[in-house]
């Protein structure tokens, strides 16, 4: 799959995505990411949002919750997501808190962020050196980087589960993105690791990362 076909293949799923979601996985990916952001996470950005399922659990928790994607069709989902999420229910608000972009190029929004966190896409990246130069931009120093991302020792089990419809994968590990070394390679030395383990019963690992000053 080249950047064409993912991003296809993402605007295809966009309406079926909320609807076919394992709730059980989602409530425990929810529940670590909130246990990694900490008590304070400050202005949050989620890379890969999709349909803003995190950025609108945030919100209701009051946090300052942005999300960015490159499928027209999920930011749309994301802006509805938000906006229900909202306390106000603006529309204009929900907007400004979900930009379209190629994370490559772009996060889609100015200033700085204390915390940034790539949920499940993090694999899928053709070119991560090119999205992680631009996610370090994008944060501040002493910010927190979290990556959420299938756990790449388990890979033909979790493509049963995909085929079970427990979780949706593809196209995940086309890069082998998510390998422990290949992460911490393209982190880079900009980064101080602080913690890296797995949850849902190893099938997803987590890597937080704290920017230098």
């Amino acid at each position: 799959m080249g950047d064409r076909e993912v991003r296809a293949y993402y605007d295809e799923l966009s309406a079926a995505y909320q609807r076919d979601r394992n709730q059980s996985f989602f409530a425990a990916s929810l529940a670590r990411y909130l246990e990694l952001l900490g008590p304070a996470p400050g202005r949050t950005l989620e890379v890969g949002c999709g349909p803003g399922a995190y950025a609108a659990e945030l919100l209701r928790r009051g946090l300052d919750a942005h999300g960015v994607d490159f499928s027209p069709q999920m930011c749309e989902i994301a802006r509805a997501s938000c906006r229900a999420a909202l306390a106000s229910g603006s529309a204009e608000e929900a907007e400004r808190r979900i930009a379209c972009a190629d994370c490559e190029e772009s996060v889609g929004f100015g200033g700085l962020f204390d915390s940034i966190a790539l949920i499940d896409c993090w694999e899928t990246f053709p070119h991560p050196g090119k999205v992680m130069r631009t996610v370090e931009k994008a944060l501040r120093p002493g910010g927190r980087l979290l990556i959420l991302t299938p756990n790449f020792t388990f890979k033909p089990l979790l493509f049963t589960l995909e085929t079970l419809r427990i979780k949706k994968l593809r196209p995940a590990f086309l890069h082998g993105n998510s390998r422990v070394s290949t992460t911490r390679r393209l982190i880079g030395p900009q980064f101080r690791e602080l913690e890296i383990g797995s949850y849902f019963f190893g099938l997803e690992r987590y890597f937080v990362f704290e920017k230098k000053a």
